[in-house]
């Protein structure tokens, strides 16, 4: 692949869900400076903190509160809704943001996102969401006091 072009896991989705927006984006932030100052890229920081931790954790974060809002309150719409479909529709804002911003900074050919970058992006996403989802439901079965956003009282009892 070219180099700039990264494709990781994120799982902000869970993070999000698990710990609320802000200590989301502590962790992502940790997380990004600890791999900046290995690889030697802090120069990046920033803008890999706003692709990789910003962009999902509030997708993610808004996708939850709509679906609260607008759908029933039961276990399945949480699962499927904010986990699995937050986390997917996370992973596909936050690696555009990252395409749009090396793209602007004039570092990546616009040829080369369609052939290398774009052809796996629709699997990542699908694994991201996978994953997010599997670690979110696990959590909720046997810790469900770990993930802040599920409330026993409003998903399971009626």
């Amino acid at each position: 692949m070219t180099p700039g072009l990264t494709l990781q896991f994120l799982l902000v989705g869970a993070l999000t869900l698990m710990h609320g927006w802000s200590l989301a984006v502590i962790g992502v932030s940790i997380v990004l400076g600890a791999e900046a100052l290995q690889h030697g890229g802090i120069g990046a920081w920033a803008a890999n903190l706003l692709c990789f931790g910003v962009v999902p954790a509030t997708t993610t974060a808004l996708i939850h509160r709509l679906l609260e809002a607008r759908l029933p309150r039961n276990y399945f719409v949480y699962f499927f809704g904010a986990a699995f479909a937050g986390s997917l529709l996370a992973f596909l804002c936050a690696s555009p943001a990252r395409l749009a911003l090396l793209w602007l900074a004039g570092s990546l050919p616009r040829a080369q996102v369609g052939e290398e970058y774009l052809l796996l992006l629709p699997m990542m996403a699908l694994a991201e969401a996978f994953m997010n989802g599997l670690i979110v439901a696990i959590a909720v079965v046997y810790t469900p006091e770990w993930v802040i956003s599920f409330d026993d009282r409003r998903y399971l009892h009626r």
